[in-house]
């Protein structure tokens, strides 16, 4: 699948499935924020936590035996052909069982959300879990490519 509504979606043999994400657009507000503590506008790093938080919630629907390897972590990708700069996302991995099939799968979501001028990319590969680690490094290997 190809830029349908900003989203690219590639299948491998092995059963991997890797996406990526670019959307512009106002983040909202963070619900749940408390009014006159924690309710300003998001900054990049809190809208980032936040989608990955709704990320590892909704993948949990449909799953048993759902373990996330730890809290969001770095992941810089390199930004632009010469890979001279990179651009800050954070990642989350986390592995399961579909609840029907029994297969196990292992999944990594990295992130970047940015409140102004507003924006998101992100990139997503599920795999097999036997097939996880033999695909990884293709999500390493991305680029972002300025506009």
């Amino acid at each position: 699948m190809q830029d349908v509504g900003g989203e690219h979606r590639l299948k491998n043999a092995d059963g991997c499935t890797l996406s990526t994400l670019q959307r512009a657009g106002a983040i909202a507000p963070i619900p749940g924020s408390m009014p006159g503590v924690d309710d300003q506008a998001p900054t990049d790093q809190t809208a980032t936590v936040h989608y990955l938080n709704l990320v590892v919630g909704d993948s949990q629907l449909g799953a048993r035996d759902f373990a996330v390897s730890g809290p969001p972590t770095s992941f810089p990708l390199a930004l632009g052909e010469a890979r001279q700069q990179r651009v800050e996302f954070a990642a989350v991995d986390f592995t399961y069982a579909d609840a029907e099939t029994g297969k196990r799968f292992h999944t990594v979501v990295a992130a970047r959300l940015m409140t102004r001028p507003g924006g998101q990319l992100s990139v997503t590969m599920t795999c097999p879990e036997a097939a996880y680690d033999a695909a990884r490094p293709a999500v390493e290997r991305l680029l972002v490519i300025p506009t």
